[in-house]
């Protein structure tokens, strides 16, 4: 049996990506969005009204913005990392040194991520799971020996990566 998420909770969690702050009322919750905006959520959601209210949201506001994509899957339990068998690929490494110049990232960030991090999540596209910490994502994948690989570090938010964009490779048009 699949746990299906209640409407309220799913357009609740729309509109706070979105920026809205919620106010409980008598007959509903009431959210107010960044641009002063409100809609009131009745108590007695329905999946259809949900989806109209989260369509509207987001042809007003568009998409949330999203930092490192990846989801926790149900069934997988986040890996151990053991710190001292692990290595970084070379472009871990070149990502490593542009992310210092651009905003000033430290080794003791990465490392502060991979111990202590925000949340884990596992990236499908790339089969690698990602440490996210406050400004930086390190993507992990794991040898059959158990090492594990940094094999980059990407930027946790979609804000960070609007400021330090990679720069353009050389031959790219």
């Amino acid at each position: 049996m699949s746990v299906r998420k209640e409407p309220a909770k799913a357009v609740e969690k729309a509109f706070r990506d979105l920026g809205a702050t919620k106010e409980t009322q008598r007959h509903g919750v009431n959210y107010t969005f960044p641009d002063g905006a409100t809609k009131l959520v009745p108590q007695n959601l329905r999946w259809g009204h949900a989806h109209e209210l989260m369509s509207e949201a987001t042809r007003r506001y568009g998409y949330a913005p999203r930092g490192v994509a990846g989801t926790q899957e149900r069934g997988r339990d986040v890996p151990q990392l053991d710190l001292r068998r692990l290595d970084a690929t070379p472009h871990a490494k070149e990502r490593m040194n542009l992310m210092r110049r651009q905003a000033g990232i430290r080794v003791e960030e990465v490392m502060t991520t991979l111990v202590c991090p925000i949340r884990v999540m596992w990236s499908r596209a790339h089969g690698s799971w990602v440490w996210v910490g406050e400004r930086v994502g390190v993507a992990v994948q794991f040898r059959d020996n158990g090492h594990a690989e940094i094999r980059t570090l990407l930027w946790s938010t979609a804000e960070l990566w609007e400021l330090h964009p990679r720069p353009q490779k050389e031959n790219s048009r």
